[in-house]
């Protein structure tokens, strides 16, 4: 799954996630983001089990979202991204979640 972290403050922050799939909880990851900027990763999901929500922490503050509630995730024509974005406006962390046609982003 390719995650998009934006951060929107003058500071460098810290941005944790997980993604929950049908089998349960992934690992958490971590990613400093410097300030003003954007940084993408991947996070590979273990096993065929579809995903069904993300939840991350940014400055002490925490944010979930339910994914694909339709039950599909990737497939070779469309595929998930989901921004987790922080800073905008002095709105709390929040995700977004995308699909996209090009998978090459």
């Amino acid at each position: 799954m390719k995650i998009r972290l934006v951060n929107h403050t003058p500071d460098q922050q810290l941005f944790r996630f997980a993604v929950e799939t049908t089998a349960g909880l992934e690992g958490w990851e971590s990613h400093g983001v410097e300030p003003s900027s954007t940084e993408s990763v991947t996070m590979d999901l273990a096993g065929n089990d579809d995903p069904v929500a993300i939840h991350g922490v940014v400055d002490d503050q925490l944010t979930s979202e339910m994914l694909f509630e339709d039950g599909g995730a990737e497939s070779d024509e469309i595929c998930p991204y989901v921004l987790f974005e922080y800073g905008y406006v002095d709105e709390p962390p929040s995700f977004q979640v995308h699909t996209a046609v090009d998978c090459d982003w």
